[in-house]
């Protein structure tokens, strides 16, 4: 890049806007790649394939801008796997605007969670590490994450720690 006094050539503009674009789609499919892992994990690697396939043919040409829109969201797996199930639903949401969808997206969230409420942390839980290893740092534990776990997480790592517990005895 030029020194401080010298303007940028529009050379160099188009370079550095292509660069970071390119940075984005690279972190757009390490994250896509990376919901698809957690969505193997979370509901066996066949019938995850199977909701993937469904949520792509059933949103054609719109399939990236909505998983770009699910990044952003609690758990997207939960949410293909979802919209899968629900293919009506999953057309018409694909017809949506942008807005629309994300609108929708967020409102089907709310409905799959156990109790009507979506935590808006800083960073999704998927991208937290403690979903992606299933085990809660103490701390974390000890403060309000207990509270943004769904039923069945809670009930996972208090089981676990019970046993951790029972062992140290």
């Amino acid at each position: 890049m030029p020194d401080n006094n010298t303007p940028p050539t529009a050379e160099q503009l188009v370079a550095e806007a292509q660069r970071i674009q390119q940075a984005q789609i690279q972190e757009h499919a390490r994250e896509v790649n990376e919901i698809y892992e957690m969505g193997e994990q979370e509901y066996g690697a066949a019938p995850f394939a199977e909701s993937s396939q469904i949520f792509a043919d059933k949103t054609g040409d719109r399939k990236h801008e909505l998983l770009a829109m699910m990044r952003s969201m609690e758990d997207p797996a939960a949410l293909i796997t979802h919209l899968a199930n629900n293919e009506q639903q999953l057309e018409r949401l694909a017809k949506l605007s942008p807005d629309r969808q994300r609108t929708e997206l967020s409102r089907i969230e709310a409905q799959m969670s156990s109790h009507g409420h979506v935590s808006t942390g800083p960073a999704p839980r998927w991208k937290q590490p403690a979903a992606r290893t299933g085990r809660v740092s103490d701390s974390d534990w000890k403060t309000t994450y207990g509270a943004n776990l769904t039923d069945a997480q809670w009930h996972k790592e208090f089981d676990r720690r019970m046993a951790e517990k029972a062992k140290r005895r």
